[in-house]
């Protein structure tokens, strides 16, 4: 009894007459037939049933040791900033615009991400890309970095106030920076996102 349903490459068809009509002479999957035709498959077929799937699996049978699969969320973090870290801009938003005006970032880029870097005295901005987007979000890799990558917020406009107001007013201020011309004009207007991570697994949207 056979095992397997066979197989003949000069069956009778209606039309065409023979599946041989089909495959040009001197094509590739003609060889490809002939050294299958070649292969010992006996003891292939001898791990199968008449039925071919009511032997048991081998690991069912224990010839195959199953072993447990963690899958991990992939995380990469931008290196914390250098000590001392100084900024010859003055505000946020000259930051941006010299990034928009120095930065050339490849199109695949789909993700801009803004992290914040704190110490006992200073606020740190840092902006990373990846390109990844919706679905991979969960696994963050860091595709691009900036030449001027972080930026420490000035201390004379942000000392008095408490993380959430500091939080408070840097989306305020990202978000005014995606109104101005600068922006729409910018490498950071073709992304599909720009988001942050201030808040730990808050990630806000921005554009």
């Amino acid at each position: 009894m056979q095992k397997f349903k066979p197989v003949s490459n000069d069956q009778l068809m209606l039309l065409p007459p023979s599946v041989e009509d089909f495959i040009p002479s001197g094509h590739l999957a003609r060889v490809i037939s002939d050294v299958v035709e070649t292969i010992d498959v006996k003891d292939i077929e001898a791990r199968y049933s008449h039925l071919g799937q009511n032997r048991k699996t081998d690991v069912e049978a224990g010839e195959v040791e199953v072993k447990e699969v963690v899958l991990q969320q992939v995380v990469e973090e931008p290196e914390p900033p250098p000590p001392n870290l100084t900024s010859h801009f003055k505000t946020l938003q000259e930051w941006l615009f010299n990034l928009c005006n120095t930065e050339k970032p490849d199109d695949s880029i789909l993700t801009y991400n803004f992290g914040l870097f704190e110490s006992k005295d200073h606020y740190i901005l840092v902006l990373t890309s990846s390109k990844l987007y919706g679905k991979f979000q969960d696994s963050v890799t860091i595709d691009f970095e900036p030449s001027i990558m972080y930026y420490p917020l000035p201390q004379s406009d942000y000392k008095n106030l408490n993380r959430e107001q500091v939080v408070d007013r840097i989306m305020a201020q990202l978000k005014e920076f995606t109104q101005t011309v600068k922006f729409k004009h910018s490498f950071f207007a073709k992304a599909k996102a720009i988001i942050t991570d201030f808040n730990g697994e808050n990630l806000v949207k921005v554009k």
